[in-house]
Protein backbone atom coordinates (compact mmCIF):
# COMPACT_ATOMS: atom_id res chain seq x y z
CA UNK A 1 0.00 0.00 0.00
CA UNK A 2 1.33 3.72 -1.10
CA UNK A 3 3.07 5.64 1.56
CA UNK A 4 1.96 9.57 2.75
CA UNK A 5 3.49 11.43 0.18
CA UNK A 6 2.54 14.59 1.86
CA UNK A 7 5.54 16.27 2.24
CA UNK A 8 7.01 15.21 -1.33
CA UNK A 9 7.04 17.08 -4.18
CA UNK A 10 7.63 16.15 -7.85
CA UNK A 11 8.96 18.56 -10.86
CA UNK A 12 9.21 17.97 -14.77
CA UNK A 13 13.30 17.30 -13.83
CA UNK A 14 12.65 14.37 -12.02
CA UNK A 15 10.32 12.83 -14.40
CA UNK A 16 12.22 9.30 -15.49
CA UNK A 17 9.34 8.11 -17.81
CA UNK A 18 6.09 6.92 -18.02
CA UNK A 19 4.26 3.03 -17.37
CA UNK A 20 1.18 1.43 -16.89
CA UNK A 21 -0.30 -0.24 -13.62
CA UNK A 22 -3.16 -0.83 -11.62
CA UNK A 23 -4.26 2.34 -10.21
CA UNK A 24 -5.76 1.69 -6.33
CA UNK A 25 -8.49 4.81 -7.15
CA UNK A 26 -9.48 3.87 -10.10
CA UNK A 27 -9.15 0.11 -9.98
CA UNK A 28 -8.20 -0.32 -13.30
CA UNK A 29 -5.26 -0.26 -14.93
CA UNK A 30 -4.09 3.46 -16.07
CA UNK A 31 -1.03 5.48 -17.74
CA UNK A 32 1.92 6.67 -15.08
CA UNK A 33 4.51 9.61 -14.81
CA UNK A 34 7.12 8.10 -12.87
CA UNK A 35 9.26 10.58 -10.55
CA UNK A 36 12.25 10.35 -8.59
CA UNK A 37 12.22 12.25 -5.18
CA UNK A 38 15.60 13.62 -4.34
CA UNK A 39 16.28 15.40 -1.09
CA UNK A 40 19.01 18.12 -1.23
CA UNK A 41 22.27 17.53 0.83
CA UNK A 42 25.40 19.28 1.72
CA UNK A 43 28.59 16.99 2.40
CA UNK A 44 29.20 17.85 5.92
CA UNK A 45 32.83 17.76 5.15
CA UNK A 46 33.80 19.23 1.61
CA UNK A 47 30.81 21.47 1.17
CA UNK A 48 29.93 19.54 -1.84
CA UNK A 49 25.92 20.15 -2.47
CA UNK A 50 23.68 17.28 -3.91
CA UNK A 51 20.54 15.34 -4.01
CA UNK A 52 19.91 12.06 -2.28
CA UNK A 53 17.53 9.51 -3.94
CA UNK A 54 14.42 9.33 -1.61
CA UNK A 55 12.18 6.86 -3.66
CA UNK A 56 9.87 6.90 -6.86
CA UNK A 57 6.51 7.94 -6.85
CA UNK A 58 4.02 7.26 -9.90
CA UNK A 59 1.34 9.91 -10.76
CA UNK A 60 -2.03 8.49 -12.21
CA UNK A 61 -2.73 10.64 -15.47
CA UNK A 62 -6.44 9.37 -14.97
CA UNK A 63 -7.48 10.32 -11.48
CA UNK A 64 -4.31 12.58 -10.36
CA UNK A 65 -3.24 10.77 -7.34
CA UNK A 66 0.18 9.91 -6.86
CA UNK A 67 1.59 6.45 -4.78
CA UNK A 68 5.08 4.62 -4.39
CA UNK A 69 6.59 3.55 -7.27
CA UNK A 70 9.11 0.84 -7.70
CA UNK A 71 10.72 0.96 -11.53
CA UNK A 72 11.98 -2.48 -10.97
CA UNK A 73 8.39 -3.82 -10.74
CA UNK A 74 8.37 -2.52 -14.39
CA UNK A 75 9.86 -3.85 -17.75
CA UNK A 76 10.95 -1.10 -18.90
CA UNK A 77 9.72 2.84 -19.13
CA UNK A 78 8.29 4.72 -21.92
CA UNK A 79 10.50 7.92 -22.47
CA UNK A 80 7.33 9.40 -23.52
CA UNK A 81 3.43 8.89 -23.52
CA UNK A 82 1.72 6.55 -25.65
CA UNK A 83 -1.65 5.19 -25.50
CA UNK A 84 -2.59 2.44 -22.70
CA UNK A 85 -2.39 -0.71 -24.43
CA UNK A 86 1.07 0.01 -26.19
CA UNK A 87 2.20 1.43 -22.54
CA UNK A 88 1.17 -1.74 -21.12
CA UNK A 89 2.92 -4.10 -23.57
CA UNK A 90 5.65 -2.65 -22.96
CA UNK A 91 6.53 -1.74 -19.69
CA UNK A 92 4.08 -4.07 -17.83
CA UNK A 93 3.58 -7.47 -19.85
CA UNK A 94 3.11 -9.20 -16.88
CA UNK A 95 0.64 -6.77 -15.45
CA UNK A 96 -2.49 -9.60 -15.53
CA UNK A 97 -0.60 -12.07 -14.06
CA UNK A 98 0.74 -9.65 -11.19
CA UNK A 99 -2.49 -8.58 -10.49
CA UNK A 100 -4.88 -11.60 -10.89
CA UNK A 101 -6.33 -12.30 -7.65
CA UNK A 102 -6.88 -8.19 -7.43
CA UNK A 103 -8.86 -7.83 -10.71
CA UNK A 104 -10.71 -11.31 -9.75
CA UNK A 105 -11.38 -9.11 -6.35
CA UNK A 106 -12.52 -6.33 -8.57
CA UNK A 107 -14.73 -8.29 -10.64
CA UNK A 108 -16.81 -10.03 -7.51
CA UNK A 109 -20.73 -8.21 -7.54
CA UNK A 110 -20.83 -6.60 -4.10
CA UNK A 111 -23.47 -8.69 -3.07
CA UNK A 112 -21.45 -11.83 -3.25
CA UNK A 113 -18.49 -10.70 -1.53
CA UNK A 114 -18.04 -11.95 2.46
CA UNK A 115 -16.17 -11.81 5.03
CA UNK A 116 -12.20 -10.30 5.06
CA UNK A 117 -12.69 -10.02 0.91
CA UNK A 118 -15.95 -7.63 1.61
CA UNK A 119 -13.55 -6.14 4.11
CA UNK A 120 -10.95 -5.94 1.72
CA UNK A 121 -12.58 -4.51 -1.39
CA UNK A 122 -14.10 -1.64 1.52
CA UNK A 123 -11.17 -0.42 3.38
CA UNK A 124 -8.29 -1.03 0.63
CA UNK A 125 -10.14 1.57 -1.92
CA UNK A 126 -10.53 3.65 1.23
CA UNK A 127 -7.12 3.82 2.39
CA UNK A 128 -5.75 4.44 -1.17
CA UNK A 129 -8.04 7.21 -2.04
CA UNK A 130 -7.60 8.33 1.54
CA UNK A 131 -3.49 8.57 1.00
CA UNK A 132 -3.97 10.11 -2.39
CA UNK A 133 -5.75 12.66 -0.91
CA UNK A 134 -3.34 14.18 1.56
CA UNK A 135 -1.42 16.48 -0.86
CA UNK A 136 -4.68 17.70 -1.87
CA UNK A 137 -5.52 19.23 0.94
CA UNK A 138 -3.75 21.50 0.93
CA UNK A 139 -4.49 22.93 -2.91
CA UNK A 140 -6.32 26.22 -3.23
CA UNK A 141 -8.53 27.48 -5.42
CA UNK A 142 -10.75 30.19 -6.63
CA UNK A 143 -14.21 30.77 -5.90
CA UNK A 144 -16.56 33.77 -7.03
CA UNK A 145 -16.17 35.08 -3.07
CA UNK A 146 -12.15 35.31 -3.34
CA UNK A 147 -12.49 36.95 -6.58
CA UNK A 148 -14.54 39.41 -5.44
CA UNK A 149 -12.54 40.29 -1.95
CA UNK A 150 -9.16 39.82 -4.02
CA UNK A 151 -10.99 42.35 -6.75
CA UNK A 152 -11.66 44.87 -4.25
CA UNK A 153 -8.14 44.95 -2.42
CA UNK A 154 -6.71 45.37 -5.73
CA UNK A 155 -9.23 48.33 -5.88
CA UNK A 156 -8.35 50.07 -2.82
CA UNK A 157 -4.50 49.65 -3.08
CA UNK A 158 -5.17 51.24 -6.53
CA UNK A 159 -6.78 54.18 -4.92
CA UNK A 160 -4.39 54.58 -2.06
CA UNK A 161 -1.58 54.04 -4.57
CA UNK A 162 0.06 57.72 -5.06
CA UNK A 163 0.13 58.06 -1.29
CA UNK A 164 1.82 54.88 -0.70
CA UNK A 165 4.26 55.66 -3.59
CA UNK A 166 4.83 59.10 -1.65
CA UNK A 167 4.66 57.40 1.53
CA UNK A 168 7.41 55.05 0.42
CA UNK A 169 9.02 53.04 3.17
CA UNK A 170 7.42 55.03 5.88
CA UNK A 171 4.96 52.74 6.31
CA UNK A 172 3.06 55.01 9.09
CA UNK A 173 2.22 57.61 6.08
CA UNK A 174 0.24 54.82 4.37
CA UNK A 175 -3.30 55.83 4.40
CA UNK A 176 -4.98 53.17 7.11
CA UNK A 177 -8.54 53.84 5.37
CA UNK A 178 -7.07 52.44 2.48
CA UNK A 179 -4.19 49.80 3.64
CA UNK A 180 -6.09 48.38 6.76
CA UNK A 181 -9.20 46.95 4.91
CA UNK A 182 -6.95 45.66 1.60
CA UNK A 183 -5.68 43.71 3.75
CA UNK A 184 -8.26 42.53 5.05
CA UNK A 185 -9.84 41.79 1.99
CA UNK A 186 -6.63 39.70 0.74
CA UNK A 187 -6.73 37.74 4.36
CA UNK A 188 -10.28 37.10 3.59
CA UNK A 189 -10.01 36.03 -0.53
CA UNK A 190 -6.95 33.71 0.97
CA UNK A 191 -8.75 32.09 3.68
CA UNK A 192 -12.02 31.60 0.98
CA UNK A 193 -9.35 30.00 -1.60
CA UNK A 194 -8.29 27.66 1.34
CA UNK A 195 -11.83 26.53 2.16
CA UNK A 196 -12.97 26.33 -1.35
CA UNK A 197 -9.70 23.96 -2.42
CA UNK A 198 -10.64 21.60 0.59
CA UNK A 199 -13.76 21.26 -0.46
CA UNK A 200 -12.78 20.25 -3.97
CA UNK A 201 -10.83 18.02 -2.57
CA UNK A 202 -13.63 16.63 -0.41
CA UNK A 203 -15.54 16.05 -3.43
CA UNK A 204 -12.93 14.30 -5.68
CA UNK A 205 -12.38 12.21 -2.84
CA UNK A 206 -15.98 10.86 -2.29
CA UNK A 207 -16.60 10.93 -6.21
CA UNK A 208 -13.60 8.39 -6.50
CA UNK A 209 -15.07 6.27 -3.16
CA UNK A 210 -18.41 6.17 -5.31
CA UNK A 211 -17.04 4.93 -8.63
CA UNK A 212 -14.64 2.22 -7.01
CA UNK A 213 -17.49 1.36 -3.67
CA UNK A 214 -20.81 1.89 -5.00
CA UNK A 215 -21.68 -1.98 -6.35
CA UNK A 216 -20.63 -3.35 -3.32
CA UNK A 217 -22.58 -0.91 -1.26
CA UNK A 218 -20.70 -0.67 1.85
CA UNK A 219 -23.18 -0.30 4.87
CA UNK A 220 -23.15 2.86 7.33
CA UNK A 221 -21.57 0.48 9.93
CA UNK A 222 -18.82 -0.19 7.40
CA UNK A 223 -17.96 3.08 6.06
CA UNK A 224 -18.20 4.57 9.64
CA UNK A 225 -15.66 1.27 10.58
CA UNK A 226 -13.20 1.85 7.39
CA UNK A 227 -13.53 6.00 8.41
CA UNK A 228 -12.32 5.32 12.15
CA UNK A 229 -9.35 3.11 10.45
CA UNK A 230 -8.51 6.08 8.26
CA UNK A 231 -8.75 8.38 11.49
CA UNK A 232 -6.26 5.80 13.45
CA UNK A 233 -3.88 6.57 10.60
CA UNK A 234 -4.26 10.32 11.10
CA UNK A 235 -5.62 10.61 7.35
CA UNK A 236 -7.59 14.04 7.05
CA UNK A 237 -10.01 12.10 5.04
CA UNK A 238 -11.01 9.91 7.87
CA UNK A 239 -12.03 13.60 10.15
CA UNK A 240 -13.93 15.18 7.02
CA UNK A 241 -15.65 13.15 5.08
CA UNK A 242 -18.79 11.17 6.76
CA UNK A 243 -20.62 9.02 6.24
CA UNK A 244 -23.96 10.36 5.08
CA UNK A 245 -21.47 12.11 2.38
CA UNK A 246 -20.56 8.73 1.02
CA UNK A 247 -24.14 7.59 1.14
CA UNK A 248 -25.03 10.25 -0.69
CA UNK A 249 -22.24 10.30 -3.05
CA UNK A 250 -22.91 6.77 -3.99
CA UNK A 251 -26.28 7.01 -4.38
CA UNK A 252 -25.64 10.27 -6.92
CA UNK A 253 -23.45 7.70 -8.74
CA UNK A 254 -26.17 4.82 -9.05
CA UNK A 255 -28.23 7.81 -10.69
CA UNK A 256 -25.79 8.59 -13.65
CA UNK A 257 -26.63 7.33 -16.78
CA UNK A 258 -24.81 3.88 -18.01
CA UNK A 259 -22.70 5.15 -20.91
CA UNK A 260 -23.06 2.63 -24.44
CA UNK A 261 -20.15 2.29 -26.76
Amino acid sequence: MPGDLTARHKADEDRIGYAADYCPVCRTLRAFTLYRLAIPEQDPITGAKGDRLDGYVRHCQTCDATFDAVPDTYSGLSPMPKDLKSLQAETFRNYYEIYAVQLALDRIPGPQLMGQDRLDRINDPMLAIAIATQPKRMDQKMDVFSWIALAIGVALIAIAWPQLSAAGDNFAAWPPEYVDPAVLAAAVAFTRMGMAGRRETLRWATSHIANALTSVRPTDDELEKSLASLRDRNLWLGSKASVKQLQAAFEEHRQRPIARA
